[in-house]
């Protein structure tokens, strides 16, 4: 890769000292096989340990209730990240905050359960077809009134 057409500063950021900066997370297993799991912006850091959204998310949507779901960060008034849940029931379904929360602390423990549940009918997309993580924390947060 030579560089983002038309996006210099993008392009610095990402080629620095003969590397490409994915800003992808991965780990190696004992066989140095390397599976990426999610993107750096899509990790919340919190005092009690980071949480990889994309992780969140697939417990959430493993529920056969569940169609789609979307984990951001969310900031409070001292603009401490909490993990939040956008989820998106199965057709004619809907499915309780509790049950969701019980889940997640089942399958990955406290630090990764959502401080809050939200259900809607259809997720907002970017012009590229991904989950707009960006329009939906606006939204939890005027939502919150913060």
């Amino acid at each position: 890769m030579r560089g983002y057409w038309k996006r210099p500063e993008e392009t610095a950021e990402a080629l620095r000292e003969g590397w490409l900066h994915t800003r992808d997370l991965g780990r190696l297993d004992a066989d140095g096989y390397l599976t990426l799991v999610d993107r750096i912006e899509g990790n919340i850091r919190r005092m009690d340990g980071d949480v990889h959204t994309a992780v969140v998310e697939r417990v959430l949507e493993s529920h056969p209730l569940v169609r789609d779901a979307v984990v951001p960060g969310v900031p409070d008034a001292d603009l401490v990240e909490h993990v939040h849940a956008v989820v998106v029931p199965a057709a004619g379904t809907c499915v309780r905050t509790r049950v969701l929360r019980e889940l997640v602390r089942a399958e990955l423990g406290d630090v990764y359960v959502p401080t809050g549940v939200t259900p809607t009918t259809e997720l907002p997309l970017t012009p590229i077809g991904k989950p707009d993580k960006t329009e939906l924390r606006r939204r939890i947060v005027l939502a919150n009134g913060e």
